[in-house]
């Protein structure tokens, strides 16, 4: 598989700092997830997985998770608009990314970039060293996400999702995604 060969290639500084913040910044914003959110949260995962997690997961990660960390993406204009969230448990200097989503209005933009980014950067922030996550072997659109930002293949695992598709585990290593010398970071405002 070609997009795997590929995975790896250590080109995620490059795709960050090829990002226009300061565009995005004007327009979304990153929080963490209220439990006001859950509905749009629960609208978004059923439409872009045959096999949704249930309300009472996500739940489960806000309330009764102490490594879980569930963050979102919002418009800044009003109305204000859920386009995204991911969650992720950090432990230690492991973070699991479980979930990285978008409303199917705002697929195709970019913004998975910056989301992937900023949640690289959070886990980063917070202790993490490596970050892995598991994807549809078939998701190419993802599989094109993750190569970019230097996730590579590690294992496969047969029939892993409730409808049987198969997952690829992907990992990466977790850094500082602004090597400009000049101790910022790469993210945009946010709040939470």
């Amino acid at each position: 598989m070609k997009i795997l060969r590929e995975m790896g290639n250590p080109r995620y500084h490059q795709t960050v700092r090829d990002l226009d913040w300061l565009a995005f910044a004007q327009n979304f914003r990153f929080d963490r997830m209220r439990p006001r959110d859950i509905e749009e949260v629960i609208a978004i995962e059923r439409r872009v997985y045959p096999d949704p997690w249930s309300r009472w997961i996500f739940y489960h990660e806000m309330f009764e998770n102490p490594m879980a960390h569930l963050r979102v993406l919002r418009t800044r204009q009003p109305p204000e608009r859920l386009v995204g969230y991911a969650t992720l448990r950090l432990m230690g200097e492991n973070a699991h990314l479980t979930n990285l989503a978008l409303h199917p209005d705002f697929i195709g933009r970019g913004l998975g970039r910056y989301f992937l980014a900023y949640v690289m950067d959070y886990a980063h922030r917070r202790g993490g060293r490596r970050m892995w996550l598991e994807v549809r072997k078939g998701n190419r659109r993802a599989l094109r996400l993750y190569a970019r930002f230097g996730f590579r293949f590690m294992r496969e695992l047969p029939g892993y999702y409730p409808n049987g598709d198969d997952a690829l585990v992907l990992a990466a290593r977790l850094e500082r995604l602004a090597p400009d010398g000049g101790g910022g970071t790469v993210t945009a405002p946010r709040r939470g």
